[in-house]
């Protein structure tokens, strides 16, 4: 009992990290204004216009993600591929009207929002440091550094005659993914599963170990098994490899199967254990998380409450 306790005094305080309280801003240069500020930025639950700053966030993350999955459809490029000297295939230009929406709702309005949280906290090297402040970093870092490659004279058709230029335009607009996890700050559950992930790291490191040492075993196996037979895919450990993550994952795609009975029933004995190892550490994260909310949750009504009657003393 006294263990289960401490947990979960240990998840409350991991929760608790992530987020500036009340009482952080007093003392402050203009401590009044910034809490209101920051409330209105990072709690929806606390006025009307913070529900509103919510909702265009929200929106704007769901038009930008929007955006940048029909950017990668023939119908919204501008254009076609382009060819270097080298042989690089390279980018393509957006249409007008995403690159209208690019510049507006990522560009503006996620620079805007992330300046003003690191603007009225009270913590800026936390605040850097938070997960959720580098997704937002990582949303905005890309369109930035595109400028600056241009305001260097380095445009799109020349991108592929350098091959580290290349590579680094094709990281930065990948970058671009991370919008998806800006939901993340507007959900409770998201949050949970965040931390949940933080302090579930040993029973993330047994399953790794668990599951690199059976695939080792069995892909060995099924290569020895395998290897002779006529037109066998099986050609090396690491293709062998390939199937027993397949297979132990249960996920089973079918382009890789042995044909002999030693390697049947190799296969057979790699399935069972794929389920073995992946129920005992998955079940103790699905338990770290069932805590993680519940904790998450208590720590919510209770600032609700404080918030109540500090309004009812005021």
């Amino acid at each position: 009992m006294m263990i289960a306790e401490s947990d979960d005094d240990e998840l409350a305080n991991e929760g608790k990290d992530s987020v500036t309280y009340d009482d952080e801003f007093d003392g402050v240069c203009f401590d009044d204004q910034r809490r209101k500020l920051w409330l209105l930025m990072e709690d929806p639950g606390t006025s009307t216009a913070a529900k509103i700053f919510a909702l265009v966030s929200i929106m704007m993350v769901i038009v930008s993600v929007t955006g940048m999955i029909l950017g990668s459809t023939p119908e919204w490029q501008s254009g076609s591929y382009n060819m270097s000297a080298t042989g690089t295939r390279l980018d393509f230009r957006l249409h007008s009207t995403l690159e209208f929406v690019e510049l507006v709702a990522c560009i503006i309005w996620f620079t805007f929002e992330y300046f003003a949280r690191f603007t009225v906290c009270t913590q800026k090297k936390k605040f850097v440091l938070e997960p959720l402040n580098i997704i937002d970093s990582l949303t905005i870092i890309p369109f930035y550094v595109e400028i600056l490659l241009s305001a260097c004279g380095f445009g799109i058709n020349t991108f592929g005659d350098f091959r580290g230029l290349a590579m680094v335009m094709r990281v930065v607009r990948v970058m671009r993914v991370a919008r998806i996890f800006k939901l993340a700050r507007y959900s409770s559950g998201l949050k949970s599963f965040g931390i949940t992930v933080k302090t579930s790291l040993p029973e993330l490191s047994m399953l790794t170990l668990f599951l690199f040492t059976t695939v080792i075993f069995f892909s060995t196996l099924m290569y020895f098994a395998e290897r002779d037979e006529p037109n066998t895919k099986f050609k090396s450990i690491p293709h062998a490899g390939w199937w027993c993550i397949v297979t132990m994952t249960t996920v089973g795609y079918g382009d890789y199967y042995p044909e002999t009975l030693f390697g049947k029933l190799i296969a057979s004995c790699a399935s069972i254990s794929g389920v073995l190892v992946l129920a005992f550490p998955i079940t103790m994260i699905v338990e770290n998380f069932s805590r993680n909310y519940d904790s998450e949750r208590k720590d919510f009504k209770r600032i609700q409450q404080k918030r109540r009657m500090a309004k009812t003393y005021n």
